[in-house]
């Protein structure tokens, strides 16, 4: 079931190309909370701790097969906020849950890099150094899950 976020009027500036001078607008932006229910939340971090236990990685249609409607088509603003929640636990040394994500989806690496930043976490500048640095954190997700 997908929740309904509340639309805000944003005054947005732009200038007119004939006269230089701003042109005042509104748009529609979205403010509410992610179109996850927080109940759903727990079953995408166990899905993930699986993949981990498991050895392997994933992705979000992977995700979505596994957790049917429980898991609706999100936007990837959207994926970064479940994200944030499925990682609310996750201690400041430990690797992310979400690199198994982002180890297993190489077409969404702005995603995952909004998602280090917000953590605080080590966000690579180049596509090649993300690659390589996600791939190391799914190892060390999987290896700590390994036992759990």
């Amino acid at each position: 079931m997908q929740g309904k976020g509340k639309a805000a009027s944003v005054p947005v500036e732009h200038r007119a190309a004939s006269t230089g001078r701003p042109e005042h607008s509104t748009k529609a932006v979205s403010v509410g909370p992610p179109r996850l229910p927080a109940e759903s939340i727990a079953p995408v971090a166990e899905t993930l701790k699986k993949a981990a236990r498991e050895r392997s990685t994933t992705s979000w249609p992977q995700l979505s097969r596994c957790l049917g409607k429980a898991l609706p088509d999100l936007h990837p603003d959207d994926r970064v906020q479940v994200l944030l929640r499925v990682e609310d636990t996750t201690a400041a040394g430990e690797p992310l849950l979400s690199s198994l994500l982002a180890a297993g989806d190489a077409r969404h690496p702005a995603l995952y890099h909004d998602l280090a930043a917000r953590l605080g976490r080590q966000a690579s500048s180049t596509a090649s150094e993300a690659r390589v640095h996600w791939q190391a954190e799914a190892l060390r997700v999987q290896r700590l899950f390994r036992h759990r």
